[in-house]
């Protein structure tokens, strides 16, 4: 299945949810497709019935429904075949179907195939614009072309290429017809860059390559363009794996974004243009995993760094999910609470949902209505697609497949398209076909529901230039806003005077309807070239306007240089309300570049006006060059609260120059006459940011006496390390030998080790108790320095050493790829080696994570596969047996296991996803081949990466983030490792998950079972 939460798990034991096998119809009965509607939980207001089903076609990933009613489907076969190691790729490649009723029942009976072709293999979006169709495949966009109307392709182009993610669901996907004649877009932070026909790099209107490399760009984008692929324009950026996109009558973009597995942080966006949308650190590009001042308790807020200065807001959070297509539903057939909402599909939790919307400030709340849930009777339903039909009904496409498997599909022979109508509409699919052969048929099929008619419409209204003139004007009074819309949309594209389209655009901005309004204003932006001279509302309107239409003017004066930008840009800031985030961000991307004059026309001569929440929100929010002092001054306010003082030192982090560091620096040595709890913190965080090479020697001793202060805190041991404080060496050797937090005593040791400090360390290992000699050994390993391996080996060799430490430092040196290397070059050079510690060295290369060195293990010393010496019987064999899940528990909670690398209930090691919920994703047999196999499907994001630095240290992990300066990794211990760029000399992810591949020789057959059986059962709780 195609997409990034669809994903039989990998690196983790990322298992997930089992069919019911409580339902009243048979295991093969539950996959029939004439079973197939009986297996939803249904709106009540709704019906749905099988449109169509295997044979006719498999697999669709994403659809589109013409003007005929007919529904273009890319059946997707050889996604990821390579992975797929049960079934051939089709030669012949993946198809584009045109799958039609012609009798009007509801039930497809004709199947054409328009276009097959290796080349679109994957195809992974679909748009069809009449007798063209953009189809999104690999690293490209094609546009395929019916000359003759055969229903055949006659005609490839293509539009765009160079896309990164070729066969991969975060690359690029669907393109959709906007109502201002553009076509919208978006890919997945696989993408990287998009490239135009020629291979050549793309530049945006705003003057930036297209290319995800945090100048401005990273991560997933949003895109909108001419339909040749000119003015091309980056819209949004900072998502994951942003699968669709959806436009409505107004110009309003919507879309969904899918989070890291395991973090219930999916998300459904508003879409405000030049938004960073927070997926990473805007700045530095960490994974929102790394620690960072002020970061939210809560990780599906802390996922998205909503807590951060320049992040867009989410609209919603769902929870646990895979959201893949999304549609506007504008038409009148379904019922009133559907009408002019989103329809989305969801297919982790296999479900279809609506998210009424409701104004909010200048943004919106959302709400969840579902309409059709298969996840009690057969979670084998995965919607990939919705789109709207001409009669106003929905078609919903459903790719079939046991797990939501974004990397490997399990079934390639089925997949169905459902109809979803009002309570006593099914069995009808009749409707009158379109009729552009005049201005006034042509609007009329501009009101349709369905885009593809729409796209139609307005083309013909454009060829008919002037003549449209009447027929739009008359719909632009029409009663339905949105229809208002759309005709101003298309009088404001067509070729007439500047003066009638003026006359339009004024009665525009006037209209009852403030989305209205707000469509006028985006369709201004749009015009600029023609309209040059004239006014977007005037400044004096400002102070009447609603708080979304003072967005979308703060929107619009970012890409409109005109005369009076500061100006209004303070008049609305003067009406901002605090808390209105949606508000405070438009405010900030309006004022990008331009920060020190917004500023200045906002405060003026009244310097204090930082001390209201409102001010303080937008000193918060701001970029400027007296942003810092302003920062400062809240910070030492009375008022401030310390947990309010994290909140404005994280935005110092978007700061830089000089007044950064001397701002930072008067917080931190100033007099400011601080209770001392506050003073300990600000000093601490204020110091953080500055360069210790720049601190004199009153301000060192005054930084000693706050180190002194914050002892037992990870910030103690980062300080002690930035700034060389060897006065306080001694206490990180006691936090790495006397406490219990690992990540901590990891930290405190790396520090050491930096610092040259080994020799203290092995006389404290040859001099300690025992407990303590194993507490080193462990922060030693864990630290992840090649230094700490020597230490190890030579504990491991010294004969005069109790055999106990010895042993215990060989198993931990096994843990380092080097250290492993090592031992496996003793036996090879054949060093004389104390026999009492060989057990412990063949123990430890069989337990190694590293296939290479376990597979010289086995040559050297063969051990038995299994624990119980039993073969392992196939996967349908395991699938068909039943477990015990309380024992299934206990093996799971069993060190060595799953739980330590996974957390349930919060309990365990985060190193892969929470599987807390698990239960509600994948089949049986998507289970076992996640545990068997691990690395036939790695999660994305869960890749484990090799680092291997200059002084022969290997380190593996999870890569947590990247920055120019350093990389983090954590370990499958959940230990976190920060290397510096200036270490490593090389980097590369790894073919095999970090999972162990042979994770069941620790297991017998039954333990395995009783496994299996237990993460059934964690499923979301009601």
């Amino acid at each position: 299945m195609v997409h990034s939460m669809l994903k039989a798990f990998s690196i983790v034991f990322l298992i997930a949810p089992a069919l019911t096998t409580a339902n009243a119809l048979g295991q093969d009965a539950i996959h029939q497709a004439t079973n197939a509607t009986s297996q939803f939980d249904l709106h009540p207001e709704l019906d749905v019935e099988l449109f169509a089903a295997e044979p006719l076609m498999a697999n669709p990933s994403n659809i589109d429904v013409d003007h005929l009613g007919r529904v273009w489907v890319c059946e997707v076969i050889n996604y990821r075949h390579f992975r797929n190691t049960d079934a051939k790729p089709r030669e012949e490649g993946d198809r584009i179907l045109i799958l039609e009723d012609t009798d009007g029942d509801a039930v497809t009976d004709k199947s054409t195939t328009f276009y097959q072709g290796r080349d679109i293999d994957s195809a992974h979006g679909i748009c069809v614009l009449g007798d063209r169709v953009i189809v999104s495949a690999n690293d490209s966009v094609f546009v395929l072309t019916d000359t003759d109307g055969d229903s055949k392709s006659d005609k490839k182009e293509v539009l765009f290429t160079g896309i990164g993610g070729t066969q991969h669901d975060h690359g690029i996907h669907a393109f959709v017809f906007g109502p201002d004649g553009k076509l919208y877009f978006n890919f997945g932070n696989e993408g990287k860059q998009i490239k135009d026909k020629n291979g050549d790099p793309i530049i945006d209107k705003a003057g930036n390559e297209v290319v995800a490399n945090g100048k401005p760009y990273n991560q997933g984008m949003i895109f909108r363009c001419n339909m040749d692929g000119s003015e091309f324009e980056t819209l949004a950026w900072n998502f994951r794996n942003n699968w669709e996109l959806a436009v409505d009558s107004f110009g309003s973009i919507w879309q969904s974004d899918n989070d890291d597995d395991g973090n219930r942080a999916t998300r459904i966006n508003f879409v405000m243009p030049f938004g960073n949308y927070g997926y990473t650190d805007q700045r530095t590009g960490s994974n929102w995993k790394t620690e960072r001042t002020g970061m939210h308790d809560e990780i599906p807020i802390r996922h998205w760094h909503q807590n951060d200065p320049g992040v867009i807001p989410n609209l919603l959070q769902t929870g646990a999910g895979s959201p893949t297509g999304i549609c506007v539903y504008e038409g009148d057939s379904l019922p009133k609470v559907f009408q002019n909402q989103m329809i989305h599909c969801d297919a982790g939790p296999s479900i279809v949902r609506a998210y009424p919307v409701k104004k909010s400030g200048a943004g919106y709340t959302a709400s969840i209505v579902n309409m059709m849930d298969g996840a009690e009777k057969n979670q084998w339903f995965r919607p990939s697609d919705v789109c709207v039909a001409p009669d106003g009904s929905l078609i919903v496409a459903d790719w079939y497949d046991p797990g939501v498997g974004g990397h490997r599909m399990q079934d390639i022979e089925r997949g169905r398209l459902f109809r979803l109508s009002k309570k006593g509409n099914a069995g009808t699919y009749k409707f009158e076909a379109p009729d552009f052969s005049t201005p006034d048929s042509a609007t009329q099929a501009l009101r349709s529901p369905n885009q593809a008619t729409r796209y139609l419409a307005w083309t013909a209204l454009i060829n008919f230039g002037s003549k449209s003139n009447e027929a739009l004007k008359k719909m632009s009074a029409d009663e339905n806003p949105r229809m208002r819309a759309r005709a101003i949309w298309v009088l404001g594209k067509l070729n007439l005077p500047k003066s009638v389209k003026l006359e339009m655009i004024h009665a525009g901005l006037v209209d009852a309807s403030t989305d209205v309004q707000v469509a006028t204003i985006r369709l201004c932006v749009q015009l600029q070239n023609e309209l040059e001279g004239a006014e977007i509302p005037s400044v004096g309107k400002v102070e009447d306007s609603s708080p979304e239409l003072l967005r979308e003017l703060l929107l619009a004066i970012r890409q409109w240089p005109i005369e009076f930008h500061a100006t209004i840009w303070a008049k609305i800031a003067e009406q901002y309300e605090p808390g209105d985030r949606w508000m405070l961000e438009a405010l900030g991307i309006a004022a990008d570049g331009k920060w020190d004059e917004c500023l200045e026309a906002w405060s003026g001569s009244d310097q204090d006006k930082w001390q209201s929440d409102a001010g303080r929100d937008i000193v918060w929010r701001s970029r400027g060059s007296k942003s810092a002092g302003l920062l400062s001054t809240i910070v030492a306010d009375d008022a401030t609260t310390i947990d309010e003082m994290a909140r404005y030192f994280r935005a110092f982090d978007f700061l830089d120059g000089d007044s950064k560091s001397k701002a930072l620096a008067e917080l931190a040595f100033g007099e400011r006459g601080l209770p001392k709890a506050k003073r300990s913190y600000v000093l601490m965080e204020s110091a953080s940011r500055l360069d210790p090479n720049e601190l004199s020697s009153e301000h060192r001793e005054k930084l000693e006496t706050a180190i002194e202060a914050s002892r037992g805190t990870p910030q103690f041991i980062s300080m002690v390390g930035k700034f060389s404080s060897k006065r306080h060496y001694p206490e990180l050797l006691k936090i790495a030998t006397e406490g219990d937090d690992r990540q901590m005593a990891a930290d405190a040791m790396s520090v050491l080790m930096d610092k040259d400090q080994a020799g203290s360390i092995h006389g404290l290992i040859v001099n300690s108790k025992p407990a303590t000699r194993e507490k080193i050994c462990d922060a030693l390993v864990n630290c992840g320095k090649r230094r700490a391996d020597h230490l190890l080996s030579g504990v491991a060799k010294r004969e005069d050493l109790a055999s106990e430490i010895r042993t215990y430092a060989i198993k931990r040196l096994g843990e380092s790829r080097a250290g492993a290397g090592d031992m496996l070059w003793w036996i090879d050079q054949k060093e004389k080696l104390d026999p009492t510690i060989m057990p412990a060295i063949v123990a430890a290369l069989h337990r190694a994570k590293w296939e290479s060195v376990r597979n010289k293990a086995n040559e050297l010393f063969p051990i038995a596969a299994t624990k119980d010496n039993r073969p392992m019987p196939s996967m349908d064999e395991l699938s068909e047996r039943n477990g015990n899940p309380a024992n299934g528990k206990t093996v799971f909670e069993n060190a060595g296991t799953c739980a330590k690398c996974h957390i349930v209930a919060g309990k365990g090691i985060e190193v892969g996803p929470d599987l807390s919920e698990i239960g509600s994703k994948l089949t049986k047999p998507a289970m076992y081949e996640s545990i068997l196999f691990p690395s036939a499907g790695i999660s994305h994001n869960y890749e484990n990466w090799m680092v291997l630095k200059d002084d022969g240290q290997m380190i593996t992990g999870v890569l947590l983030g990247e920055t120019d300066f350093e990389v983090q990794l954590k370990d499958d211990k959940g230990i976190r490792h920060t290397i510096k760029t200036s270490e490593i000399d090389e980097k590369k992810k790894q073919k095999l998950s970090l999972m162990p591949a042979d994770l069941h020789k620790d297991l017998s057959v039954q333990e395995l079972v009783d496994l299996v059986e237990y993460l059934m059962t964690l499923k979301k709780s009601d």
